[in-house]
């Protein structure tokens, strides 16, 4: 027996169900009938409930059902713009981890190109030439000409 396919399955179900099931068309016959199935057995010598509780607690559970439904269907579209916000913000990471990955490869690239440069015949025998220009400009106030 696969557990795991069952137990998806019955998750599935269970996600599904509050928006498949209208409480309104649902729920409140079934609570009236549990009323009337009450006051059915009730016995004689019990104290009748007033007669303002039989309509009101009905419409109360009714009102108090609507609100719960349009609360749901509120959470429902702003859990819908946070899952926008969610795969916008997942494209701009992904957007940033490409560029950061470009700008490291191009990094990389220049300092291979730098050690070449520093590494070359030519920047050794220039060497001394860099060094005196340094001194001179430290020499003159720190000012360059170029």
């Amino acid at each position: 027996y696969d557990w795991a396919t069952s137990t998806k399955e019955i998750g599935e179900f269970l996600r599904a169900l509050p928006e498949s099931v209208s409480f309104t068309d649902v729920l409140l016959p079934r609570l009236h009938y549990t009323e009337l199935l009450r006051k059915a057995y009730q016995r004689e010598t019990d104290l009748p409930e007033p007669a303002v509780l039989e309509g009101s607690l009905l419409d109360s559970y009714a009102t108090h059902i609507t609100r719960c439904d349009e609360r749901i269907a509120k959470l429902n579209d702003e859990i819908e713009g946070l899952e926008v916000l969610l795969v916008q913000r997942e494209r701009r990471i992904a957007l940033v981890l490409e560029q950061t990955a470009a700008l490291e490869v191009a990094l990389r690239e220049r300092e291979i190109r730098m050690q070449g440069l520093q590494s070359s015949l030519s920047w050794l025998i220039t060497a001394p030439l860099r060094g005196i220009a340094t001194l001179g400009i430290r020499l003159l106030g720190g000012r360059s000409s170029g």
